[in-house]
């Protein structure tokens, strides 16, 4: 939470790599990982939420309304935040058929849009995909190069280049099991 206080920023990938240092299975699921979002959020909008029954029995009427009000501000402001993370482009019904899994959506606000030379009826410009930052400290660049992180290993099977984009293929093998994504 310094962090937060200092740059009004935090990773919360660089808060779950350093709770894994300690413990290694911390944060496996989607819904894990949403909850410490949602509470690195609230905590960065409403830091100074907590007070002591005797602060509390303190306050004047006025004073508890005005910090009760700024309380239901900042939680109005995380609801806005979260609705940026929205999906509607890969649940509508124009592009659901476009989506390999279903419940693996691109975020509309990370996700690339298809540009067509001319407007075709019924084209869309939806993709199944999302914008990621080069991370490759833990995605291995070249053909053939691997990178281990704790206990998952990315090995990089294929590379294709475009002029416009690049597609790599990575095995993913994980203490328990394995799994190919592309």
């Amino acid at each position: 939470m310094d962090v937060v206080q200092t740059k009004k920023e935090i990773s919360v990938f660089d808060v779950i790599e350093g709770m894994r240092k300690d413990r290694v299975n911390m944060v496996l699921t989607k819904l894990q990982y949403l909850f410490i979002f949602d509470a690195l959020l609230e905590a960065m909008l409403s830091p100074d939420s907590q007070m002591s029954c005797d602060q509390l029995k303190k306050l004047d009427l006025s004073s508890m309304k005005k910090k009760s009000k700024k309380e239901f501000q900042n939680l109005q402001e995380t609801n806005k935040i979260q609705e940026d993370f929205s999906c509607l482009a890969g649940i509508s019904s124009e592009n659901s058929h476009k989506n390999r899994f279903h419940d693996i959506l691109p975020v509309d606000k990370f996700r690339p849009v298809l540009k067509s030379p001319s407007n075709l009826f019924g084209s869309s410009d939806y993709i199944n995909a999302t914008i990621v930052k080069s991370v490759t400290e833990y995605w291995p660049g070249g053909q053939g190069g691997t990178g281990t992180n704790g206990l998952m290993t990315v090995i990089c099977k294929k590379i294709e280049k475009s002029d416009v984009f690049t597609r790599r293929q990575f095995e993913v093998n994980h203490k328990r099991s394995q799994v190919h994504h592309q």
